[in-house]
């Protein structure tokens, strides 16, 4: 598994200058960063005074949780996939005097949904668009929490440039089962070097699900949760390269009141690259974009490593381009641009 062996996880980027990468992240100074981050989403939450009351389980790569911890949280559990950061997790508590509760545990797994214990706060940062089903997490979750409890969400979505190419990154490297030793090996010094952790990251995860907002709050509405908090989640708009950014935040708890039954909620594999399911404006550059990707990928002539690496590299300078900042026609030509960079790939097959 590429996470917690070749990448820190998310936040991989916190004082890069100071460390080499793929690295222990765990160290103080990457600490302190992280828990002024905690601390502005329990402000966001209104828990901030709460929090030395509270039991925390964080998932992910153990800075969060030693971050709650420092801050005042009673209890903290991390659950997370890596072995690896599990160990970095506990040696770090226990020279640090500080009570973690470590686990290697799937939440999809049986293991974690015949715990019995519940939580507070669920603190899920960046995770669930790594997971295999989003929808069966929301689902479990709704058991693990406390009366009046917590769970907070950061989470890729559709309409982003740069999630479009992490995404389509992704799948070339599943396709063409792309070894990240060997992608490590041939991008070293090619783009700067927080970048290459970012894109072991992105490129080797198992799961990369990028959806709509919409479709994450039918699921809130369908297992009863109720927002708190949001930010960056707009709901009443299709795809937009104009309006939305990487991610969005949330804040969500459960409700007392009963609601209607909903159907199982169903989403097509690449749905996002379906030109329909973009604003008006985007959607022929949308649509000669999935275009060139879907007959790269689906190409019956034999592609090569070599051909996948080169593709992939081209990518990833055009990812690292992009700013939410950038005007639209800027954000429009970078879609565009990486358009014609498979294009040229896919005249030479």
């Amino acid at each position: 598994m590429t996470y917690g062996k070749y990448t820190t996880g998310g936040g991989s980027s916190l004082t890069y200058k100071k460390r080499k990468i793929f690295t222990n992240r765990i160290v103080d100074d990457v600490i302190n960063q992280t828990s002024t981050i905690v601390w502005q989403d329990l402000c966001r939450m209104n828990l901030n005074k709460k929090i030395t009351k509270m039991s925390v389980l964080n998932v992910g790569s153990g800075t969060e949780a030693i971050a709650f911890k420092k801050l005042g949280a009673k209890e903290v559990s991390l659950y997370d996939l890596s072995h690896n950061n599990i160990i970095k997790t506990k040696n770090y508590s226990k020279k640090n005097n500080l009570e973690v509760q470590c686990e290697q545990i799937d939440l999809l797994g049986k293991e974690f949904q015949k715990k019995k214990k519940k939580f507070d706060l669920i603190y899920l940062n960046g995770v669930i668009h790594h997971t295999k089903n989003p929808e069966t997490l929301l689902k479990i979750l709704k058991k693990k929490i406390n009366k009046n409890g917590s769970i907070w969400l950061y989470v890729y979505q559709s309409g982003s440039i740069y999630n479009i190419i992490r995404y389509c990154q992704n799948e070339i490297a599943k396709k063409f089962n792309l070894k990240d030793k060997v992608f490590y090996k041939f991008i070293n010094n090619k783009i700067n070097q927080v970048n290459i952790e970012k894109d072991m990251d992105d490129i080797f995860c198992k799961y990369l699900n990028i959806f709509t907002a919409n479709y994450y709050y039918n699921l809130i509405k369908k297992y009863n949760y109720k927002i708190t908090f949001k930010k960056d989640f707009y709901t009443n708009y299709s795809s937009s390269i104009r309006l939305h950014t990487e991610s969005f935040l949330l804040s969500i708890k459960l409700q007392n009141k009963s609601i209607n039954k909903f159907k199982n909620i169903k989403i097509k594999k690449d749905y996002f690259l379906d030109a329909k399911n973009w604003q008006k404006e985007d959607k022929e550059c949308i649509l000669s974009f999935s275009e060139q990707f879907h007959k790269f990928i689906n190409s019956k002539t034999k592609i090569t490593q070599d051909t996948c690496l080169k593709l992939i590299l081209h990518l990833s300078k055009l990812k690292y381009n992009y700013n939410y900042l950038l005007s639209y026609d800027e954000k429009k030509s970078l879609i565009i641009d990486a358009k014609n960079v498979i294009k040229k790939f896919n005249d030479k097959i």
